[in-house]
């Protein structure tokens, strides 16, 4: 057996996968909507004997930023960006911080200028105001030798370890926190491969959105 799943923009497909049987999907995007679009989940069952769990099964739509306009120059305003790698992304047994080439949505640049995440820090994301923001990514190692580990940490300031972890080959990591930051914090995120054959796969991203806006 198998399920797929979609999610649909006005019934249009905007993702789509398969699992099988036994198995749970996440959708997590951030997607462009007009006044009066809708969003929608769409199943079926290869074998139309399935089913999908109803207690653990959600959709959740939030809207990430303010509609800045122009003119607005306060700091307070800004509310967050997310910024991805579009090639893959070698590794050493150096612990290196990793350098994004795009934004999804930088709400800064509506103001003053993009300045969460620049060309010229590549590797950061800057917060502007004080507050508490959360923070995701998502990060998925190669197939190198099934003998390597891959150790990630989430950074503040290039010194103080938010989080830390080592995955193995073929492997997905998703971070979800929330965190106290202050004026000029800046986050990274530092990744190294035990035999530096590896890489990660050009799907990273960060994103940080401040809560409370």
């Amino acid at each position: 057996a198998s399920y797929t799943i979609s999610i649909r923009r006005n019934n249009i497909v905007i993702s789509s996968d398969t699992i099988a049987s036994n198995q749970f999907i996440v959708f997590d995007d951030i997607v462009q909507l007009a006044v009066g679009d809708y969003v929608e989940v769409f199943a079926s069952e290869s074998t139309s004997a399935g089913a999908i769990d109803s207690e653990i099964s959600f959709l959740e739509i939030t809207q990430v930023g303010q509609n800045l306009g122009t003119g607005i120059s306060s700091w307070s305003a800004f509310s967050g960006a997310r910024t991805y790698i579009t090639n893959s992304f070698n590794l050493t047994t150096t612990p290196t911080a990793i350098s994004y080439d795009g934004t999804v949505y930088d709400q800064n640049a509506d103001v003053l200028g993009t300045l969460y995440w620049t060309a010229v820090n590549d590797t950061r994301i800057t917060v502007k105001v004080d507050g508490y923001y959360r923070v995701k990514a998502s990060l998925t190692t190669s197939d190198a030798g099934s003998n390597d580990s891959y150790s990630i940490s989430l950074q503040k300031n290039a010194s103080a370890n938010l989080e830390q972890t080592t995955i193995g080959p073929s492997a997905t990591l998703l971070l979800d926190e929330i965190y106290n930051l202050t004026t000029d914090d800046y986050l990274e995120i530092y990744v190294d491969n035990s035999d530096s054959t590896g890489s990660l796969a050009n799907t990273a991203y960060i994103e940080i959105t401040r809560l409370g806006v």
